[in-house]
């Protein structure tokens, strides 16, 4: 690949990679939830000026959910009681040390971090 391509295709990444690169940097946690990272869309979305994205954000957290793989080999993945309600928990930054975690079953471990990705007043 020449230079002058390689620069090209630096400057046009895919909206799913802007987005997703935002979340990275504004989460504090390694942990989120399926409403934890749409919200984070829809956030990342408005700031980068994706309208798109702002008013129909599933298909993007569709993309990134699918690219963060389960912390488990279950059906429905690591399986949480978040505020009374089971969610599954996948790991957006250092998934090998998230896995053993959640195979020692730390409950209180998972639950503290998934905190740090919390809304202000949330949880």
């Amino acid at each position: 690949m020449t230079p002058a391509k390689r620069m090209m295709t630096d400057q046009h990444k895919s909206p799913s990679d802007e987005i997703r690169a935002f979340i990275l940097e504004y989460f504090v946690g390694d942990l989120v939830t399926k409403d934890m990272l749409k919200s984070a869309v829809i956030m990342a979305a408005s700031k980068l000026d994706y309208p798109q994205f702002m008013s129909a954000p599933g298909s993007i957290t569709r993309i990134l959910w699918g690219r963060l793989g389960p912390l488990r080999d279950a059906p429905h993945g690591a399986r949480y009681s978040v505020e009374g309600e089971q969610v599954e928990v996948r790991a957006i930054r250092n998934k090998k040390k998230w896995i053993a975690v959640d195979s020692a079953r730390e409950t209180e471990t998972i639950l503290n971090e998934l905190a740090l990705n919390q809304p202000s007043g949330a949880g």
